[in-house]
């Protein structure tokens, strides 16, 4: 979603964050993690998003608990702040067409 377009604030800061937690959850090895995060960054950049607000979503998606969301536990925070859980495993082929079948 191209910054300038004509949604409101909390979308734009929730977007960023989104994708970074994506990758917390999927990318098993710190290395990958960082590298998709550092690959979507300069998209979002390129997308006209702020570095502060990037930085931002960041440090607060490299804060999850890959563990705790992975076993559902409810606390996927190491800084015990909120986090809404989301449902990943929609990306696994397998799955996502089975769930489409519903």
């Amino acid at each position: 979603l191209h910054r300038r377009s004509a949604h409101s604030q909390h979308v734009f800061s929730g977007i960023p964050f989104s994708q970074y937690r994506r990758a917390v959850v999927i990318c098993s090895k710190e290395e990958n993690k960082l590298e998709s995060i550092n690959r979507m960054e300069k998209k979002f950049t390129d997308s006209g998003y702020g570095q502060e607000d990037l930085q931002t979503a960041e440090a607060k998606a490299l804060l999850l608990d890959r563990a705790a969301i992975l076993a559902g536990t409810g606390d996927s925070s190491k800084s015990k702040g909120n986090v809404v859980m989301a449902c990943v495993v929609y990306q696994h082929p397998t799955i996502r067409k089975e769930l489409n079948k519903f």
